[in-house]
C-alpha cells in the first residue's frame, strides 16, 4: 500500500496524546470515607472487569484516530495487477507528419506498445472521422500487435470526444490513455500523451471548379514566406502552372482559367525542402470523363446524353462505362460491368398517371420538380414492377424511379419511356438525367478517411477506406479523395498540445481504491460510536455499585 497525500500520516504523532489524555480523564480521586471495608469488597469484584474496559476504550480511541489519518493520507493498494487500459490514439492526417524527432504517430505507437507490454488486458480504439475499435480489451497480445501496426493516419478529421467516449463504454473501469497532437480538454480521467512536434508544413487547403476556373489555397505554417510551384492537370494532360508566394504562417490563393468543360482535375504542389506532411500536397476535383453506348434508342434520352459536358459516346457497348436500354436482359449479357440506365419499352396502351411522391433529397433528384408530372406506364406494370429503392411514384402508388444493384453494378430504372412523358419538356428532365450520369460517375470530393463501396481498389489493391489522395475505382464508377483540411495541414505545434487537459494526481488511482478510503471514513465514526457506547455502560455499572454500597 502507498498514500497518494503522506503528509497526513503526521496524524499519527498524536496517537501519545491519545494515552495520555485517555489515563488523565481516568486518574484516581481521592474521597473521605468512615470505612474502606466495603469499598475493598466492591473494588476486588470489579477490578479485573474496570481493567478490561479502560483497555478496551483506549484501544477503540487510538483505532479510530489511526484510521482516520490513513484516510486523509489516500491510501493506494499496490501489487494488485496492472490495471485495464483503453489505448485510444488519433487517426487524423497531422499525426502523419515528420517532426525533428520523428513521425508522430510512430512516436504513439511507441508510448502505447510499451503500455501494452505491461501484462494487462488492452483495447484499442481509433480516432478517425468516426471513432472504431480496432481491437477489444479481450484480444491477445498478437491481436494487438496487429492491430497498432496496422494504424494508419490520414483522416480529414477526427472525433477525440467521441473516441473516449467509446473506449469510456468499452471498459468503464479501464485507464484511457489518448494520443494525439490536438487540444484535449475533456475528461478529467483521461491521460493525455502529447506528440506534437516542430515540424513545417506547406499544403493544398482548397480546390475548387467555378465557371472557367479552378481556385487553389495553400496554407502554410513555416515562421518564414515560402514560394511553391502550383500545377494543375486535366485528365492526366498539363492545364496550368504557376509560381505562388505564401506568407508566413499564413495562405496564398491563386486561379487557373479553364477552357474545356468537365473532366478530371488534379492539383499538385511542390513544397520546400523538410516539408512535414505530404497528404495535402494533391488533390482533386471534377470528374472522368464518361462514355456511354445507347443498346435501345431514345431521342428524349440520347439529346439530354449528348448536351452534358464530360460524357462521350463509346465504340462499342462492351467498352462504355454506362449503358442506355429498355432491355436489362441485353445489358446482363455484357462482359463488362458497367452501369445501366435502364427505361421502359414504347407502350401501346400506356396508363398516364401523375407524379404525387418523390425523395427530395436523394441525389439523384437533387433539383428535379415533378410536382404534376405525368408519366405513361405500361399495364403490366405494377407496384411489384421496380426493384432496390423506390424515389418516385405515381398517384396510384406504382412506382416511377428507383435504383438498385445488380450483378455488381449499378441500375438507374425508370418505369416509363421517356418519349410518353411531359418530363421532356419540363426543366426536371436534364436535370434528372445529369443527376443520373452524376451517379455513375461517382461521388465527388471524397475526403480522406471516408469508407468507400464494397468492391473498390485503389492501385490493383481492395480498399475499404480512402486513406491516400488519388483516383479510386469503385464498380461502376471512379471516386477521387482528397485531404482539403486547413485545421490538419496547420499542424498543431507543441505548444498547443500542451495544453491539454491531464488529469490531477489522483485521478490516476486505479479503480476501486477510492472504495478504501470511504471505508475507512465509515469505520472512524463506528469506533468512536463504540467506544462512548462501552464508556455510558461503564460508567452507569459504577453508579450503580456506588449507591448499592452507600445502601
Amino acid at each position: 500500500m502507498t498514500f497518494l497525500r503522506p503528509e497526513f500520516l503526521w496524524l499519527l504523532a498524536t496517537l501519545p496524546l491519545v494515552v495520555l489524555l485517555h489515563f488523565l480523564r481516568n486518574r484516581r480521586r481521592h474521597q473521605l470515607v468512615s470505612a474502606l471495608f466495603l469499598w475493598q469488597q466492591a473494588s476486588n469484584q470489579a477490578s479485573a472487569r474496570r481493567r478490561f474496559a479502560l483497555w478496551w476504550l483506549l484501544l477503540l480511541q487510538l483505532l479510530a484516530v489511526a484510521l482516520l489519518a490513513a484516510a486523509l493520507a489516500g491510501p493506494v493498494l499496490v501489487g494488485r495487477g496492472v490495471p485495464d487500459r483503453v489505448l485510444v490514439i488519433d487517426g487524423s492526417a497531422s499525426m502523419a507528419a515528420r517532426d525533428p524527432d520523428g513521425v508522430r504517430l510512430v512516436k504513439a505507437l511507441r508510448i502505447a506498445g510499451e503500455l501494452a507490454g505491461d501484462g494487462g488486458r488492452v483495447a484499442l480504439v481509433r480516432a478517425g472521422s468516426t471513432a472504431t475499435v480496432v481491437t477489444p480489451i479481450s484480444a491477445g497480445a498478437q491481436e494487438l500487435s496487429v492491430g497498432l501496426a496496422g494504424l494508419v493516419a490520414a483522416d480529414a478529421s477526427s472525433d477525440l470526444a467521441g473516441a473516449i467516449e467509446l473506449a469510456a463504454a468499452l471498459a468503464p473501469d479501464a485507464e484511457l490513455h489518448l494520443f494525439t497532437d490536438q487540444q484535449y480538454s475533456g475528461r478529467a480521467d483521461v491521460t493525455v500523451h502529447a506528440v506534437a512536434g516542430g515540424g513545417h508544413n506547406l499544403g493544398i487547403s482548397t480546390f475548387d471548379l467555378g465557371p472557367r476556373q479552378a481556385f487553389v489555397a495553400v496554407t502554410s505554417t513555416w515562421p518564414r514566406p515560402q514560394t511553391v510551384t502550383v500545377e494543375l492537370q486535366r485528365d492526366g494532360q498539363p492545364a496550368g502552372s504557376a509560381e505562388l508566394l505564401v506568407p508566413a504562417a499564413g495562405q496564398g490563393n491563386v486561379s487557373f482559367p479553364i477552357e474545356a468543360q468537365g473532366g478530371l482535375y488534379g492539383v499538385t504542389i511542390r513544397p520546400p525542402e523538410g516539408d512535414a506532411l505530404q497528404l495535402d500536397d494533391v488533390a482533386w476535383a471534377g470528374s472522368r470523363q464518361l462514355s456511354y453506348y445507347m443498346l435501345d434508342e431514345s431521342a428524349p434520352l440520347q439529346r439530354a446524353l449528348a448536351a452534358l459536358p464530360g460524357l462521350v459516346p463509346a465504340a462499342s457497348a462492351s467498352a462504355a462505362d454506362l449503358i442506355v436500354t429498355s432491355n436489362a436482359a441485353r445489358a446482363d449479357a455484357l462482359p463488362r460491368a458497367g452501369g445501366v440506365l435502364l427505361f421502359a419499352a414504347r407502350s401501346a396502351d400506356p396508363h398516364y398517371v401523375e407524379i404525387r411522391d418523390w425523395d427530395q433529397s436523394d441525389p439523384l433528384l437533387r433539383f428535379v420538380d415533378l410536382m404534376g408530372a405525368q408519366v405513361g406506364l405500361d399495364s403490366s406494370w405494377s407496384a411489384d414492377s421496380a426493384s432496390g429503392l423506390v424515389l418516385a411514384r405515381g398517384g396510384d402508388l406504382r412506382p416511377v424511379i428507383a435504383v438498385d444493384r445488380h450483378n455488381g453494378r449499378k441500375v438507374v430504372q425508370l418505369g416509363f419511356n421517356p418519349s410518353q412523358s411531359d418530363i421532356i419538356y419540363r426543366p426536371a428532365f436534364p436535370t434528372l438525367v445529369a443527376n443520373i450520369v452524376q451517379y455513375f460517375r461517382g461521388e465527388d470530393g471524397l475526403r480522406l478517411g471516408d469508407s468507400l463501396p464494397e468492391g473498390t481498389t485503389f492501385g490493383a489493391e481492395p480498399v475499404s477506406f480512402a486513406w491516400q489522395p488519388g483516383i479510386y475505382e469503385a464498380p461502376g464508377s471512379q471516386l477521387t479523395a482528397s485531404l482539403l483540411s486547413a485545421a490538419e495541414s496547420r499542424l498543431p505545434g507543441p505548444a498547443a498540445a500542451e495544453t491539454t487537459g491531464r488529469p490531477p494526481a489522483e485521478s490516476t488511482v486505479p479503480a476501486g481504491d477510492s472504495d478504501l478510503v470511504i471505508w475507512l471514513l465509515v469505520a472512524v465514526p463506528l469506533l468512536l460510536l463504540a467506544e462512548w457506547l462501552l464508556w455510558s455502560r461503564r460508567s452507569s455499572a459504577g453508579t450503580r455499585r456506588l449507591i448499592k454500597s452507600e445502601q
